[in-house]
This record gives structure tokens, sequence and C-alpha cells, in this order.
């Protein structure tokens, strides 16, 4: 079976620890690819793209080039700024804790 596929019924403990491990990564492959979208956006923005290619806004800009509306235009520039936001964040967080996910690290002097 294509693991893209879905399974009617009840699987077995092995079939579900897999299910979950692919869940697992389609998840992680989202949330990666969301950093992505973000960083872009907000670069791209930032630079104002849409004034070097002569278009008269971002929302103008965001539908002759990926067919999205105003509203779509600005909330990725909303999930930008959050992404930045929550990454500047969890950064902060594990520059003072980082030590406790290293191998070998020790709790001494922390």
């Amino acid at each position: 079976m294509d693991e893209d596929q879905e399974q009617a019924g009840p699987v077995d403990a092995a079939r579900a620890r897999e299910l979950t491990e692919q869940l697992r990564t389609a998840i992680e492959d989202v949330r990666a690819a969301v950093r992505v979208l973000a960083r872009r956006v907000r670069a791209a923005h930032q630079a104002r793209v849409w004034t070097v290619l002569e278009y008269p806004s971002w929302s103008a800009y965001a539908l002759a080039e990926f067919g999205i509306g105003r509203s779509t235009a600005y909330r990725l520039l909303d999930l930008a700024a959050v992404a930045e936001a929550i990454e500047g964040a969890v950064r902060a967080e594990l520059g003072v804790s980082h030590a406790f996910f290293q191998p070998g690290a020790s709790l001494e002097g922390l």
C-alpha cells in the first residue's frame, strides 16, 4: 500500500506506530515549509520587490505573481511577523537552556 493511501478500519500496533511516524514527519515538513515561506515573504516585503517589478502595491504583486488576493497577501505578512517573533523567543529561551539538549552536557555550572 502506498504510504499516502488511507487504510480503512482498525490497525495493529505496528501499523499504528508507522502511521504515527508518517504523520509526525508530514507535520514537521509543513512546519519547515512555513518557516521558509515566512522568511521569504518577510524578505520580499522588506526589499519592496513589488516596486522594482513595477507593481503599484504588495497586494497587486501577490495577485499577479502568485494568484493570491489582498487579504491572503497580508495574512502572509502577519504569519511572517509571528513566525519571526516566535523564533526569536525560542532562540532566547534555548540560549539559556540549550545546554540541556547537548550530548554529554552537564548541569554543573548552570
